[in-house]
């Protein structure tokens, strides 16, 4: 193996290691021994106590709920009356398909279940994100926008939610089944109007312009707790990563918009840090960066402390951790997942800023993007590496055209630039993690 080769294996061991402490961090049956406690007959979530009755259900759906429950049904023991889990098929052994929003589905008839997935993947195919694509789900739904806890009332409820939205809004999380929404219909159409959505049949139409007529009393004795996101997933990629001796910057946890254009955003913050590494980019020059970036003004306020950070010499590299959940327009007929995409992207863009500016020669850049859920679209893979040298592959504009990264990686240097965990049986969105070193 020659030196250049051995020298990027371990930097991809680098990341897989700051990504799996990342990922470890966010297993369910961690946050339930981390977060919740049973003490004789009253539970305790994170510092609120909540006494236990006579009747105690479990009820739980997604990727997560398995790990979940069974810590759970340890704690509870001979308190749980009953309960019911809604998983993946194969969840124990297979990789695993759907969200928490998929799993619990409800259509409201006429409209039949493969009619109502049509229509929503259709929405995500045209680029909108996880809200929009939940906004408009939840008026097709018996069961989301908090119309499940209508079918719990009176009963108290307790729910334990893992975010894998932006923002952890509770009532878009899994579709929302435990928090009061009543949607105007106004704003499901807005968001269809701006995707093109048209020629939506009759039916669908007359669910969607519903203007629902919710009672609040209903939710009373709800308690809906975050006990698991990207920021958790954040720190402990952080802390590994600190651990083995980088320099570590935290950019964003609220990644989204175009793969294409996060993908721009990424170069742009590489080459900037690259340049001042190298000491070819001033603080004032930064700061004026900065300023003009849409993309990047969130950092104006921490200008002082990143510069605090690069000053302190360390000959192990930079890592910049962002996360999130960007979207893909999908026009193609290719086979992938945003974080693949990303990465392909990324690696042409890279590429074509070395060209640009001879400068960032002087650096190795290494991107690795990936999904906490174990697989990244209709694919066995959590995402991928991204480098400049990958755009050497004469095909890889081609296939990034098709939507089609997914192909490409296999098919590239025998598949090594796929990452890929197996079952993870969590899901708190992205991560997306960029090592910098001069050479």
């Amino acid at each position: 193996m020659s030196g250049k080769k051995s020298y990027l294996l371990d930097m991809k061991n680098y990341l897989k290691d700051i990504f799996f402490a990342g990922l470890n961090s966010v297993k369910p049956h961690m946050l339930i021994r981390n977060k919740i406690k049973v003490s004789e007959n009253t539970l305790f979530v994170e510092g609120k106590s909540y006494a236990l009755g006579n009747r105690v259900y479990l009820i739980g759906f997604g990727k997560a709920v398995l790990g979940m429950a069974m810590e759970m049904e340890k704690l509870l023991g001979k308190r749980l009356t009953k309960g019911i889990v809604s998983v993946p098929r194969g969840s124990i052994n297979e990789q695993l398909k759907s969200g928490s929003s998929a799993l619990l589905s409800m259509p409201c008839p006429p409209i039949t279940l493969k009619e109502k997935n049509e229509f929503w993947k259709k929405l995500q195919n045209c680029g909108a994100d996880i809200k929009e694509v939940n906004i408009v789900r939840q008026k097709l739904s018996m069961v989301k926008g908090g119309k499940f806890i209508e079918l719990a009332h009176p009963a108290t409820v307790i729910s334990l939610i893992l975010s894998d939205i932006i923002g952890d809004p509770v009532d878009l999380i899994g579709g929302g089944p435990t928090c009061y929404a009543n949607r105007d219909p106004c704003e499901v159409f807005k968001i269809l109007d701006k995707y093109n959505i048209k020629n939506i049949d009759n039916t669908m139409k007359q669910l969607l312009n519903t203007n629902e007529i919710r009672d609040r009393n209903h939710f009373t004795n709800v308690n809906n707790h975050i006990i698991g996101n990207n920021s958790c997933a954040i720190n402990a990629a952080r802390d590994e990563a600190l651990k083995n001796g980088l320099n570590v910057i935290v950019l964003f946890n609220d990644i989204q918009g175009l793969v294409k254009n996060v993908s721009k955003m990424y170069v742009m913050l590489a080459k900037l840090f690259c340049g001042i590494l190298n000491n070819s980019i001033t603080k004032e020059e930064f700061t004026s960066y900065v300023k003009n970036c849409e993309d990047l003004k969130r950092l104006e306020g921490r200008i002082e402390n990143i510069f605090s950070h690069l000053k302190i010499h360390n000959d192990k590299g930079l890592l910049l951790i962002g996360a999130g959940e960007p979207s893909v327009v999908v026009t193609g007929t290719g086979k992938g997942g945003r974080n693949q995409e990303l990465a392909l992207q990324f690696s042409l863009d890279w590429a074509q800023e070395i060209e640009k500016t001879s400068k960032m020669k002087e650096f190795d850049v290494l991107l690795l993007s990936a999904g906490t859920d174990g697989q990244d679209g209709p694919t066995d893979a959590d995402g991928a590496f991204g480098y400049a040298d990958i755009s050497k592959n004469e095909k890889s504009k081609d296939y990034l055209a098709n939507n089609d990264a997914y192909h490409f990686y296999s098919d590239f240097e025998g598949g090594e630039n796929l990452l890929k965990t197996g079952l993870s049986g969590t899901n708190v969105m992205d991560l997306h993690l960029i090592y910098i070193k001069k050479k």
